[in-house]
């Protein structure tokens, strides 16, 4: 009974740094703050589908363009 307590406490805790991650990084990739139900969308998908949308976001945003103002 106390493993699966763990457990569930132990998923509680990485989807909710997921969720936190998740609108973060939203929101710096559209530059705009999320509504209620935007956020409400992202909760509810499944915990690997948010993970992989996450890294999607954390390599989008660490993507640096190349900048073309230094050629002839």
């Amino acid at each position: 009974m106390i493993q699966n307590r763990e457990y569930a406490d132990t998923l509680h805790h990485f989807s909710s740094k997921i969720n936190r991650d998740l609108v973060t990084y939203a929101e710096a990739y559209y530059g705009v703050p999320l509504t209620n139900s935007q956020k409400s969308n992202l909760f509810s998908m499944e915990l690997t589908d948010k993970q992989w949308l996450l890294d999607e976001y954390k390599q989008e945003i660490t993507f640096t363009p190349v900048d073309f103002d230094n050629i002839y």
